[in-house]
């Protein structure tokens, strides 16, 4: 099934965890899991840090370590405080609209349509 989850949610969800506190990529995941992402390629985590760093939105420093190799930590720019605003207001549009659609198929589920969708509980 493809992915349902609005189009920037990732980099939102980067956002929001590197506002929470700055951290290394590899840190972040384990942090994406309960925001959905947690089968996410690590891979694709470095690549998009990379190109938010390169747009400005995050910035990150070699981080020195005492027990190996110094890594980089990464945290939110201004720039990118921003970005999450703007994407909190979709993402806050996309919830009114759900509730919306929720709302609409509990009222079909309950009518006992037998082609209503399965999964949704009907109570609400």
């Amino acid at each position: 099934m493809e992915s349902v989850v609005p189009r920037d949610h990732f980099r939102a969800s980067l956002l929001l965890l590197l506002g929470e506190v700055p951290t290394h990529g590899y840190d972040l995941l384990a942090l994406l899991g309960p925001l959905g992402l947690g089968s996410t390629d690590r891979g694709f985590v470095y690549r998009t840090l990379r190109a938010m760093e390169a747009d400005g939105l995050v910035a990150s420093a070699w981080d020195p370590s005492p027990a190996g190799p110094a890594r980089r930590i990464y945290r939110v720019t201004p720039a990118g405080m921003e970005w999450a605003g703007a994407a909190s207001a979709s993402l806050r549009e996309v919830d009114r609209l759900m509730a919306i659609w929720l709302a609409r198929y509990r009222s079909l589920a309950r009518r006992g349509d037998p082609q209503a969708f399965r999964g949704v509980p009907a109570a609400s």
